[in-house]
């Protein structure tokens, strides 16, 4: 455990009850430990075989889209999340917050 007065503002950043979620029937082990999620530990996952890109939400969730070439978008109707691939490479659009 870190004992500077950075760290233990970061600390208490991070465990402020609107930014973390634990799960005890999680299977991920996080930054945070076993079951624990938070706003700031999300995962895009391109999965070219399948040709899906898969999204670890910050909840936990696991959100699927299609693979799209670059310039391209693919709308998640459930989630109401866009995937957005361009030069720089994915990008999720959260039509009810902000850019991800």
């Amino acid at each position: 455990m870190c004992c500077r007065p950075e760290c233990r503002r970061a600390l208490e950043f991070a465990c402020t009850p609107a930014t973390h979620t634990w799960y005890s029937t999680s299977i991920y082990q996080g930054p945070l430990g076993h079951g624990w999620h938070h706003a700031y530990d999300l995962a895009l996952c391109v999965d070219a075989e399948e040709s899906a890109v898969a999204m670890r939400a910050a909840d936990g969730r696991g959100i699927a889209f299609n693979m799209v070439p670059v310039g391209q978008r693919d709308y998640n109707r459930r989630e109401k999340m866009t995937l957005l691939h361009d030069v720089r490479g994915y990008a999720v659009l959260d039509h009810g917050a902000e850019l991800i």
